[in-house]
């Protein structure tokens, strides 16, 4: 369970919660083409679309602050890995690479740079953080290493804070493959109040 700990603790202040994500996943996924699933959520301002091979699991979970935060995974689509994200497996194991897409409350409105430095990825960060853009959001990346390799990209506007991570064996990997491609289909708040 380390790769789940990894990507989702966060050492900056959370003081407020989120709003809720609105309706169950499947009011928040839309046909986008026979190949790929489209996710949506206006409350969070965030969307994307993904392949079809891959299985979208939505939970709001605990911040540890007295506030929320949204969980998108995003693992192969197989009966196991969606028995593993339903809770219904109870064997140790390995949680599968993945894409997670966590989205938290940014109330001191830090820049992607700050957000970057406050999570606790960065303590087994490989290298620098540097500049990315995801469409037109301006946000910053690092590697990090655990069980798996992983990358991370922050994106934050004033009110929230977006981590869009991958964990995988390597970086050819058909998850590190889906996440690059992943990546320029995301829109989220910062690109409409432009980042930080």
């Amino acid at each position: 369970m380390l790769v789940l700990s990894v990507f989702l603790t966060l050492g900056c202040d959370r003081g407020a919660a989120p709003e809720p994500a609105t309706g169950s996943v499947r009011d928040s996924i839309a046909t986008a083409s026979a190949d790929r699933a489209a996710y949506r959520n206006d409350s969070l301002a965030i969307a994307f679309d993904y392949p079809r091979t891959l299985f979208l699991a939505e939970r709001v979970e605990p911040d540890g602050a007295g506030g929320a935060r949204l969980v998108l995974t995003l693992v192969e689509d197989t009966p196991e890995h969606r028995a593993l994200l339903a809770g219904e497996v109870t064997d140790a194991r390995e949680f599968p690479p993945a894409i997670t897409i966590t989205v938290v409350p940014n109330p001191r409105a830090l820049s992607p740079e700050q957000f970057a430095e406050s999570l606790d990825e960065r303590r087994v960060a490989t290298g620098a953080v540097s500049p990315v853009m995801v469409g037109s959001a301006r946000g910053v990346g690092f590697d990090w290493d655990g069980l798996y390799g992983g990358r991370t990209v922050v994106l934050a506007d004033s009110r929230r804070g977006y981590l869009l991570s991958v964990t995988d064996l390597a970086r050819d990997g058909r998850t590190w493959q889906a996440w690059e491609a992943l990546l320029p289909r995301v829109r989220v708040g910062a690109a409409e109040g432009g980042g930080s």
